[in-house]
């Protein structure tokens, strides 16, 4: 893979972006809170050898918690969106280099999203509980994965309504197109880095989840044969950019794992009794 260098003025313009991105998400978040309201979170672009992000609390009183994001997970997204050709099934139309962008850029709130997820609905609390003895708690952990990605529908569900607002039915093939890669491409980024640790029953997972999130929106659910055109034609895409042949193989249909999520819409009602007095606001569903 040919690597898109960015300068540091590139670089600093995009950090830029995430991290007022955050401060005004976790401000919003901030009203819904329970008790007195905090700053709301810092993001901190982070280089790190890993490309796992994670967050943690702050012990002063102004900022709840932090998201440190390494900068190589960064790059990595943006050359995965970046790096996409137009082709068959793909029509990028007529402006590329928007198209793109507006995919990379969704695609980061949406992980962003996901993190504060984790802090606001008491995620953080209960997995420091359980690292003594996480073996015991793998369906919780998945179970608090699937709850996280609820933040995830809610992005791209703004998206989509700006979208109809400012370019209208004449391109809605467009808009239900970039939504699939913006969803697929942050999914397949996760599923590539289990992969690299050969974790096939981890990657398994991640396909449901994105099942769950298609499952939140009915404008994708609804268009299930033309939004599963899109999702292969993504995974051929993002397989091409970067020369991934080893990766867990895509199902014909990835509605047909939506079985697996019944575990998980289970034991949410058992996990969020649990989870709520630890949680910033009220865990409504």
């Amino acid at each position: 893979m040919e690597i898109i260098e960015l300068t540091n003025k590139e670089l600093n313009e995009i950090e830029s972006t995430f991290l007022e991105y955050v401060k005004m998400k976790s401000q919003e978040l901030e009203h819904r809170c329970r008790g007195a309201a905090r700053k709301g979170v810092q993001l901190e672009f982070v280089d790190t050898p890993s490309f796992q992000l994670h967050s943690r609390f702050l012990t002063d009183d102004d900022y709840r918690a932090v998201i440190l994001f390494p900068r190589l997970q960064l790059m990595a997204m943006y050359q995965l969106f970046f790096q996409l050709k137009g082709r068959d099934a793909l029509a990028l139309g007529e402006d590329v280099r928007l198209v793109r962008w507006s995919m990379f850029y969704v695609a980061i709130c949406c992980v962003l999203q996901h993190e504060l997820a984790h802090i606001y609905r008491g995620h953080l609390y209960l997995r420091q509980f359980w690292k003594e003895n996480w073996e015991q708690h793998i369906l919780d952990w998945k179970t608090l994965e699937w709850d996280a990605d609820r933040f995830v529908a809610e992005v791209l569900a703004e998206y989509w309504g700006v979208w109809k607002e400012n370019k209208g039915k004449e391109e809605t093939g467009l808009g239900i197109q970039m939504l699939c890669g913006t969803l697929h491409g942050m999914m397949f980024w996760q599923r590539r880095q289990e992969n690299l640790c050969a974790d096939v029953e981890r990657e398994q997972q991640i396909l449901v989840r994105e099942c769950a999130i298609l499952q939140r929106m009915p404008v994708l659910y609804e268009r299930q044969q033309e939004v599963l055109e899109y999702i292969q034609a993504y995974e051929e895409e993002f397989r091409r950019v970067f020369k991934n042949n080893g990766a867990l193989e895509l199902p014909h249909n990835i509605f047909e794992v939506s079985s697996a999520l019944q575990e998980l819409q289970s034991h949410w009602e058992k996990i969020k009794k649990e989870l709520q007095p630890y949680a910033m606001m009220l865990l409504e569903e």
